[in-house]
Formats: structure tokens, C-alpha cells, sequence
């Protein structure tokens, strides 16, 4: 979450920067925790992938959002000031029919 949060930070010092070269631009980031399969170099794939991206629509510019499951890791690290928005996000390749 930090990490996201310095992204955050870097991309809008960036942003400021290049304002007029390439207009107004943001960065959404989103982070989910859990298990995931890794093939090859660059393909990540599994239902906590999904979910950060599904949480990343949710977002804003500016913003970083987190997954039920991250919270529940760092709930007690916040930083006074920070909130936190709960979205429950379901992305289960399994269908759940009862």
C-alpha cells in the first residue's frame, strides 16, 4: 500500500511537471491480496487480479484503493488523515448459486 501510495506521489510529481507537454493525465492504482499463478514473465492471473482490476474502476484519479483482503493486513497502519473506502468485489470464476 505504501508502495502504492508513493506511485501516487511520484506520478503526480511527474504529471505537474509535464502539464504542458501532455495535458492533464492521472493514475489509478489498486492493490488486492492473494493467491495468483504466474506464467512467464509477464502473465499473472487468478481471481486477486481481477478484483484489483475491477477495484481500479472504482477509483479516481489520485487515488489508491485496496481490496477487502489488503485491509484486513494493514488496517492498523494507517496513517491519521487516511480513509479508507470498503468495496466488496466479487470476481470468483466459480459461479456461487446458492
Amino acid at each position: 500500500v505504501r508502495a502504492g501510495v508513493a506511485m501516487q506521489e511520484a506520478f503526480q510529481a511527474l504529471a505537474d511537471q509535464q502539464r504542458e507537454a501532455i495535458g492533464e493525465t492521472g493514475l489509478r492504482v489498486a492493490i488486492n491480496t492473494g493467491e495468483v499463478v504466474v506464467k512467464g514473465e509477464t502473465d499473472i492471473i487468478g481471481d486477486p487480479v481481477n478484483v484489483a482490476a475491477r477495484l481500479q474502476d472504482h477509483g479516481g484519479n489520485g487515488f489508491v484503493v485496496i481490496g477487502e483482503s489488503t485491509e484486513h493486513l494493514v488496517a492498523n497502519q494507517r496513517s491519521p488523515g487516511q480513509c479508507l473506502l470498503s468495496l466488496t468485489i466479487y470476481a470468483s470464476t466459480t459461479p456461487d448459486c446458492s
